[in-house]
């Protein structure tokens, strides 16, 4: 009896560790390579954590896979981490599951885009980005066949915009609406409106979360290059007309210092989103901005975005400080 004790107890420890979702259980499909997670390091190596470097779209070896995903568990479990992890927020101690599975899928091998914000990190001008990006449906087929994909998985969609890429509607039609994808979470500029995406949000299977970061054309011509304001606001009223798909409806503003860090703009953002009666809001810091200073906060734009989660919150918003903002605020502490 104190022996097998002893046993299930050792084993828990050693389940017990820090680690992330995206390490133990993710996959992430760039145009150039397979990697666990899309989050970029904060230290000074540029890479992610590969899988699979030189990836083009090729059935995934799910025996390199499982190594990889291994390997990483047994360095976690030492607390040994890759540089790019080191002080990542997404990092969490908990008792971790053994399982070999896929159910956090990040899908951002597409290039293709109908804006040219001033933040994209994609340098390309978007007339030379590849307009023919790997299809992706063949290889989740493939995952889900061989039972790796998992019931009630998260997608989550970068690019480039979603809407404008191939294989849209058939993501959504065959995975999301069919109901194996518990949620689909999609990164767009809100400019080109998708049926099947509302549909996915009006079931509360699907949300979007749409990067506006201003609150008037003028500026909205600035930052995102095109002047297509009014198509914004045609698709937030399509997008907004039932009671479930507001809620699942998400309003970003990233803030770029010395372009939109006034309190005026932020208020004119809050004022679109009331229009159309969505009260997620994510507020963010420009990525290069970040790398640059070394996802060091200066107090100027600490000050700031403080004010604007205040500001919205005292408004009747619900606000979360999205993915740099809390890198930087984990190498503060």
């Amino acid at each position: 009896m104190f022996i097998g004790l002893t046993y299930v107890l050792l084993m828990t420890q050693n389940h017990f560790y820090k680690s992330c979702e995206l390490l133990e259980h993710g996959i992430c499909f760039y145009n150039w390579a397979l990697a666990s997670c899309c989050y970029m390091p904060q230290t000074n190596v540029a890479t992610t954590t590969y899988i699979q470097p030189y990836y083009y779209g090729e059935k995934i070896n799910i025996d390199l896979l499982h190594s990889q995903i291994k390997r990483w568990r047994e360095n976690a479990k030492q607390g040994k981490y890759l540089k790019q992890c080191v002080g990542c927020c997404k990092l969490e101690e908990k008792n971790w599951d053994d399982e070999f599975y896929i159910n956090q899928v990040y899908i951002t091998h597409f290039e293709n885009c109908n804006l040219n914000c001033i933040y994209c990190i994609n340098d390309t001008p978007l007339e030379n980005r590849s307009s023919s990006p790997y299809k992706i449906i063949p290889v989740l087929d493939d995952l889900k066949e061989k039972n790796i994909l998992k019931q009630n998985c998260e997608f989550h969609i970068g690019g480039g915009e979603f809407t404008i890429y191939p294989e849209c509607d058939e993501i959504i039609e065959k995975y999301v609406l069919t109901g194996f994808v518990k949620r689909l979470c999609v990164a767009t500029n809100g400019i080109r409106y998708s049926e099947n995406l509302y549909k996915a949000m009006d079931i509360d299977r699907a949300c979007i979360i749409i990067s506006v970061d201003c609150g008037s054309s003028k500026l909205f011509k600035k930052i995102k290059g095109v002047d297509c304001f009014d198509k914004l606001k045609e698709s937030l009223e399509k997008y907004t007309r039932s009671e479930k798909s507001k809620q699942n409806t998400f309003l970003k503003y990233i803030v770029l210092p010395k372009i939109n860090d006034n309190k005026n703009e932020f208020k004119k953002f809050l004022n679109l989103a009331n229009e159309y009666s969505i009260k997620g809001i994510k507020i963010d810091v420009e990525g290069r901005y970040c790398r640059n200073c070394n996802y060091k906060i200066d107090k100027k734009l600490s000050e700031f975005i403080k004010w604007s989660e205040n500001y919205a919150k005292d408004n009747g918003f619900d606000v979360e400080l999205f993915s740099f903002v809390n890198q930087m605020n984990e190498q503060k502490e």
